[in-house]
């Protein structure tokens, strides 16, 4: 503090703020839609997550393209680097 002020670094302040635009971003997605992320941000294929959370192989790719549309990817790779933008590493 600082005449009565609070101050924050510049490296904290940014990570705010990347917090609060990622949590913007995603808050279009279902929490199925958050957690089909995950998986697939710690890179798991189709298949792996299917096993894992029981759900048909249609039902996983269903929600890996909404989430695409939502986050404004194109590509898988695209995706990822998405997630690597807002934080949302696991």
């Amino acid at each position: 503090m600082a005449a009565g002020n609070r101050y924050l670094s510049a490296d904290i302040a940014q990570k705010l703020a990347l917090r609060e635009f990622a949590s913007d971003k995603t808050e279009g997605l279902s929490t199925r839609e958050l957690e089909v992320l995950r998986w697939l941000a710690q890179g798991h294929t189709v298949k792996e997550i299917t096993g894992s959370m029981g759900l048909s192989p249609k039902t996983v790719a269903n929600h890996q393209s909404a989430i695409k549309q939502k986050l404004e990817a194109d590509t898988a790779i695209e995706l990822l680097r998405r997630v690597n933008q807002l934080g949302l590493e696991t």
